[in-house]
């Protein structure tokens, strides 16, 4: 599950992203907040964060030599 939305910090916007996944009996969270003029290098940094909760392959993130 994945949530979105903007809220102003002393007259700053900020976007805040939230990410939930369930399995095994274990939920996972993961709030990440950003000043909204950086929400692209923001996900840069955490696509691959993402995709490898998301995967269940052991080897995504890892590089190839």
């Amino acid at each position: 599950m994945w949530s979105q939305y903007h809220l102003t910090v002393d007259g700053t916007i900020l976007a805040s992203d939230i990410y939930v996944w369930a399995q095994d009996n274990t939920l996972l969270k993961i709030r990440c907040t950003c000043r909204s003029d950086d929400v692209a290098s923001n996900q840069a940094v955490l696509g691959p964060l993402l995709t490898a909760f998301g995967s269940s392959d052991s080897t995504v993130g890892e590089q190839s030599e």
